[in-house]
């Protein structure tokens, strides 16, 4: 995965990348047209500690369904937008402040 995030406040950030399909993950390249899907997000640093060395970070990604297989694509047609999206979290440690 490649991305770029720009913070905008101390907790709140935006994000923009890309993941990659690995090639020996051939089951899972069947249901993508592309080996790489391009996305935006957006998500959350929460302070773990009173020092804030350590966060947990959530972020929702979305990408457009059009990246999807015509035998994949159908289960994405009732949802309002054509977009496909993954939920994620991590955890961070600072080792310094900025």
């Amino acid at each position: 995965m490649t991305e770029i995030r720009t913070c905008l406040f101390d907790d709140l950030l935006f994000h923009i990348g890309a993941s990659y399909l690995v090639q020996g993950l051939v089951h899972m390249q069947l249901g993508f047209v592309t080996n790489m899907l391009p996305y935006l997000g957006f998500g959350l640093y929460i302070p773990l500690d009173r020092n804030r060395n350590f966060f947990l970070v959530p972020c929702i990604e979305m990408n457009q369904s059009f990246y999807l297989s015509d035998q994949i694509r159908p289960i994405y047609t009732d949802l309002l937008f054509d977009i496909a999206g993954q939920i994620s979290l991590s955890c961070i440690y600072r080792t310094h402040q900025l």
